[in-house]
């Protein structure tokens, strides 16, 4: 079926196989998602700051001002801090998996999103292909499993762009206020960058579209007024009641610009040249096929024949160079591209499978076979770590990296006989496999060294560890105690 047909997945149901597909991603994300959620205590400086206010605000039940320590925490607006600490106060108390269990909501919000949004594009086929290259993309998983507010603004970034893309192709008057809303949601979670992610890409895609007049229209004003009222309420009413709020606020303005206050100071700053790598670590490793997908927006003029394609590239495309003009640069401020992302490599791949990328086997082959031997490579650390670090049995530790290296061999194989649908289901498994492994075992003992709480794990071996970081280097570098402030040293404990 092609990417570029017109369809609606409510017209024609998905097909048995299509759901079965659909069914495997969303089970294999959600695996890896909660997976050991919570047993890797906070590491990540933001991730230790959510886990304090998070704590205080169960503890207090005051969900006006965020508290950090008894001290008024207003670095960000509270729309996490309230969903981290209703499921806290459900669950009983704060935990490390409360926390993060926002996050792991967006993630999969962000799925089903991505499935909704590219099957109303393209259809089902698109839809099911771009799940599976989200599926594939790391940052997915390692910001769902974060307890920040990251993927949260991610999803309702994105979900605030659908509404756009709906409201725009649609005329329905009623998307309006659900795209308002959920501008107001994204900007509750992080504030002003919230702004850029929506705004940015609607103005330039209407801008080249010579459909600005719709922004201008009394509906549309009145709407960004009652919500940009909204948007300060919590800030006005913080400003009454808090004395040092108005500071604080202002330093938050300022840090994206560059600006230094007395309360922080914008770092790091970094070349406009920093998310061209970024951009492919965020997406690994569906990044291989992002060469077929740039190739496939210049072979179309930018995606000239479908405007709502076009709409994604320029989600993309604004995003990543409007940040890269800000000074202060984080990997996380891509997030909100991965979905567009997934869209246009989805369109892409289906292009070239049905024969219209010259030559066709050498953008598809090459990654494919690419990404299998990376797989069969990676069974090579990914044992020894079990079976010298872990000293897990080694009929286990065998079968398991003979499983590796049958996905990554499958893998290679299938893209040879151009069976790639199959390709791409084994490679997601076999990248499956390694995340467990990596999430649910490597992050959870570097993070409990880091923090010095290993102590606490029943199968913890200091003399098995000391000997090992003796002997090798590497060992020493990456399972090792991190040194902070004075300030810093009030760890959470599990």
């Amino acid at each position: 079926m092609s990417a570029l047909a017109s369809s609606s997945c409510a017209i024609s149901p998905f097909r048995r196989g299509e759901i079965l597909a659909i069914g495997f991603l969303l089970v294999g994300v959600a695996a890896v998602l909660v997976f050991r959620l919570g047993a890797a205590p906070p590491t990540v400086n933001a991730e230790e700051r959510c886990w304090k206010v998070v704590s205080e605000m169960t503890r207090t039940g005051d969900w006006l001002v965020p508290r950090r320590d008894g001290k008024p925490f207003l670095n960000k607006p509270p729309l996490f801090y309230w969903a981290a600490t209703a499921v806290s106060r459900m669950a009983g108390g704060a935990f490390f998996t409360t926390l993060s269990l926002p996050s792991v909501l967006a993630a999969l919000g962000l799925i089903l999103l991505t499935l909704y949004w590219a099957c109303s594009i393209g259809g089902k086929s698109l839809a099911v292909a771009a799940t599976a290259f989200l599926a594939l993309m790391w940052s997915l998983y390692e910001y769902g499993r974060l307890g920040t507010y990251d993927m949260l603004l991610s999803f309702l970034g994105n979900a605030a762009l659908v509404a756009f893309d709906r409201l725009y192709a649609s005329r329905n008057g009623r998307l309006l206020v659900l795209f308002f809303f959920l501008v107001l949601a994204a900007f509750l979670t992080k504030g002003p960058p919230a702004f850029l992610i929506v705004g940015l890409p609607t103005v330039l895609f209407l801008g080249f579209r010579r459909d600005l007049r719709l922004v201008l229209s009394p509906t549309v004003i009145g709407c960004t007024l009652v919500t940009l009222l909204f948007c300060l309420l919590w800030f006005i009413i913080l400003i009454w009641r808090v004395p040092e709020a108005y500071d604080r606020f202002y330093s938050e303005l300022v840090l994206p610009f560059g600006g230094q206050t007395a309360h922080h100071t914008a770092a790091p700053h970094r070349s406009p040249l920093y998310y061209f790598s970024r951009v492919f670590a965020i997406t690994w490793p569906a990044c291989l096929l992002l060469p077929l997908a740039i190739w496939r927006g210049w072979q179309t003029g930018f995606w000239r024949h479908d405007p709502r394609l076009r709409f994604c590239a320029w989600i993309s495309a604004g995003l990543f160079v409007g940040f890269s003009l800000f000074p202060q640069k984080r990997s996380y401020y891509l997030l909100p591209i991965l979905t567009p992302l997934a869209i246009l490599t989805a369109d892409a791949v289906l292009w070239a499978i049905e024969g219209r990328a010259k030559p066709h086997w050498a953008w598809l082959g090459v990654p494919a076979a690419a990404a299998g031997a990376g797989v069969a490579l990676l069974s090579v650390p990914v044992s020894l770590y079990l079976y010298i670090l872990l000293r897990v049995p080694f009929v286990l530790v065998g079968t398991f990296s003979a499983i590796l290296v049958s996905l990554g061999a499958a893998t290679v194989y299938l893209a040879l006989q151009s069976r790639w649908k199959a390709a791409i289901g084994v490679f997601v498994l076999a990248f499956w496999s390694v995340s467990l492994v990596y999430f649910g075992s490597f992050l959870v003992w570097r993070d409990q060294f880091e923090t010095e709480t290993v102590v606490q794990r029943p199968d913890y071996d200091e003399t098995h560890w000391n000997r090992m970081k003796d002997r090798y280097a590497v060992v020493a570098r990456i399972f090792r105690s991190k040194v902070k402030h004075e300030e810093e040293k009030d760890k959470p404990t599990p």
